[in-house]
């Protein structure tokens, strides 16, 4: 799991190690990519620095989500499946936000 903290005041970051340490099983990397850089916003700041550096690992899949995202428990096993025996290209989901 990569969770890239974009400087929120919430903590997210820093409850997200505790939890990870607690509980273990997780390897968990938190980066802050720091102030984004002039035409960046936060969100997309903080999506390029998450995306490159997942791809150094070569996941089969990315999921990207916010703290305030609440997932149902099989939702990616879920997804996963829907993928099929084909992968993940050309696969996308995108979320209905109201």
């Amino acid at each position: 799991v990569i969770l890239v903290d974009d400087c929120s005041s919430d903590g997210t970051g820093e409850l997200a190690r505790e939890l990870a340490d607690r509980f273990g099983g997780l390897a968990l990397t938190v980066v802050t990519p720091g102030e984004p850089e002039p035409g960046w916003t936060g969100k997309l700041w903080a999506l390029r620095h998450g995306i490159a550096l997942a791809r150094l690992h070569k996941p089969d899949f990315l999921l990207l989500t916010d703290a305030d995202i609440a997932h149902e428990p099989d939702s990616l096993r879920d997804l996963v499946a829907a993928a099929g025996t084909e992968g993940p290209d050309g696969f996308d989901l995108v979320s209905q936000m109201a």
